[in-house]
């Protein structure tokens, strides 16, 4: 299976999970806890090599947290002997990601009734 086929759903529940503006506190924080162990499952699983999540409401930021490796093998799949840990900070190729940013766009216009 394509990696873009694991981590599409993956990605689809995540935007659907977000949508916590008007949640309390304490739903919050659950909210935060059940991404985390969302992301922490899929990196152990070998579902995906690594990720970076940050959620906003307002300016205050509520969750900022990476996961897992920023390159878990080489360009032939073969398992790196030290992979980089992936950071907050890390780089990332936007080809790779504007097809995972904009395809959850009409499911959100669908989400909020648009």
């Amino acid at each position: 299976m394509s990696p873009i086929k694991t981590v599409f759903p993956f990605i689809i529940s995540l935007i659907f999970m977000t949508g916590f503006v008007h949640a309390q506190t304490s739903d919050k924080a659950l909210l935060v806890k059940q991404i985390d162990s969302i992301l922490n499952s899929q990196v152990n699983n070998d579902k995906i090599p690594g990720a970076v999540i940050e959620i906003k409401q307002g300016g205050n930021v509520i969750m900022e947290q990476a996961y897992g490796y920023a390159q878990k093998y080489d360009y032939k799949h073969r398992l790196l002997a030290k992979p980089d840990a992936m950071t907050v900070g890390t780089m990332f190729d936007i080809a790779s990601l504007t097809r995972l940013s904009v395809q959850p766009l009409p499911l959100c216009y669908w989400w909020r009734g648009a």
